[in-house]
């Protein structure tokens, strides 16, 4: 968490994600993701993750703005059996008609918070977190204009906000906390954005771009 990439601009960020997603993906793909646990210390819970894991999607909505590029996240309604009001990105799990991660993040986000696929410039994906619940969820990467409306399903969304992607890139806003886990204690990432607490599975995937940023800066 040493390189600050927080002080540069839109235009620097929104090329450098696009490079980054270019070229062929670098990443070790026996590299063991868990939620928002650093991978240094995924091997202490891997046991826990159920071997037969749904594939699901989320996109990674970033908004290109003049003034600066913004991550849109949504806050999961209160009243949902599963992670209720949780901090998220749009997204659930793959159906077979969708055919992969890419249709299906982009299915589920338009019927979230109705954004619609053409608004979307998709650069990419990131290798896929495992997650508790029994799923294993791939980020799909994807430039937003910002010239949108949304249509927000109350059912699933309770609200659609930004956060600044500089915020999130900022080393210093990058936390972690412990959290018991079965019998063992391990760290997991957060960020406090205002009265707003993101972590666990989102503050993860948010981490894991910035690893592919830095590598590519």
């Amino acid at each position: 968490m040493s390189c600050d990439l927080s002080n540069r601009d839109a235009s620097y960020h929104a090329q450098l994600i696009r490079r980054c997603f270019s070229a062929a993906d670098p990443e070790k793909p026996h590299l063991t993701r868990i939620g928002g646990i650093p991978t240094a210390e995924a091997a202490l819970v891997s046991h826990l993750i159920p071997s037969d894991q749904i594939p699901a999607a989320v996109l990674v909505p970033i908004v290109d703005r003049p003034e600066g590029l913004n991550l849109l996240m949504t806050q999961r309604s209160s009243r949902l059996r599963t992670h209720a009001g949780q901090i998220s990105f749009p997204g659930g799990r793959i159906e077979p008609k969708d055919g992969g991660p890419k249709a299906a993040a982009l299915r589920e986000t338009e019927e979230e918070i109705g954004l619609s696929g053409d608004q979307i410039e998709i650069v990419g994906q990131l290798s896929s977190h495992c997650v508790f619940s029994g799923f294993a969820v791939t980020p799909v990467i994807g430039l937003v204009k910002p010239d949108f409306s949304l249509c927000v399903d109350s059912r699933e969304v309770e609200s659609v906000f930004e956060v600044p992607l500089s915020y999130v890139l900022n080393p210093n806003n990058q936390q972690l906390e412990q959290r018991t886990v079965g019998e063992c204690s391990v760290s997991v990432y957060f960020f406090q954005y205002g009265y707003r607490r993101i972590w666990g599975l989102t503050a993860g995937i948010i981490m894991h771009l910035h690893e592919r940023l830095r590598a590519e800066s």
